[in-house]
Order: C-alpha cells, then structure tokens, then sequence
C-alpha cells in the first residue's frame, strides 16, 4: 500500500495515466534504443541540436515530452510509430471492449504518414 493516495477527478486521472504511459513505455524504448545502438545521451543532444542535460531530462521522465519532440526523438533514432486511439463507449469507459464489439479506431502512423478513422464497415485513409 502506498503512503497516501490522491483522489484525483476523472479528466486529471486520465491525464496522469497518460504520463505514466509515455515515461513507462515510449521512454523505456528509447532509452533501449540507445543502449542497442551504443548512442550516448551527448550523441543524441549533438544530432538534435540540444543540451545533454535536455536529453537527460527527458529520458528519465523529468521534463515534459511533446508530441514535437517525441517526433524528432523517433526521427533521430530511427524509430517508426503507429498510435491507435480507441473509441470506447462512455459506460464501459473503465473496461476494455471485448474482440466481438464494435468501436472507432483513430490511428496515426510514422511509418506511412497516413491518418485514418475507421468506423465498424468504413476505413477512411489519407496519405501524405
């Protein structure tokens, strides 16, 4: 059990969940990505034209990420992406949809510049 707990309104958890989400995953890719690859943090500084303490910040979850610098971090260790928003009905909103169910899907790709929204017999795509 944790030494407190916060009681946090649905909007603030979701934006919290977010952050967890990013700092858990995405950073841990990159922080493997530059392990794999033997690429110092001032290497990665130097390419994307930034202070090592910037890099630094950034990877160990201390500074805010934006979508930009997620970009041109991908872009620099070159990493493709694909992000899939789902659209989930409000009263199952803290549930996952099961295989069987119909939803909204956004997804953005890195890999093909495409966006696209999908509803259940439609696929909408465009190329850039």
């Amino acid at each position: 059990m944790s030494a407190f707990e916060l009681d946090l309104d649905p909007k603030s958890s979701a934006g919290a969940d977010s952050i967890d989400l990013v700092n858990r995953r995405v950073l841990a890719a990159l922080r493997t990505r530059l392990r794999e690859r033997k690429i110092t943090q001032k290497e990665l500084a130097a390419k994307l034209g930034i202070d090592k303490s910037t890099i630094s910040r950034l990877l160990r979850g201390n500074q805010n990420i934006t979508a930009r610098t997620l970009g041109e971090l991908f872009w620099a260790l070159d990493f493709a992406y694909d992000i899939s928003l789902l659209d989930l009905d409000v009263q199952h909103a803290n549930t996952l949809p099961d295989s069987n169910s119909s939803r909204n899907t956004f997804s953005a790709s890195g890999i093909s510049n495409s966006v696209g929204y999908t509803t259940p017999g439609t696929d909408y795509r465009v190329e850039a």
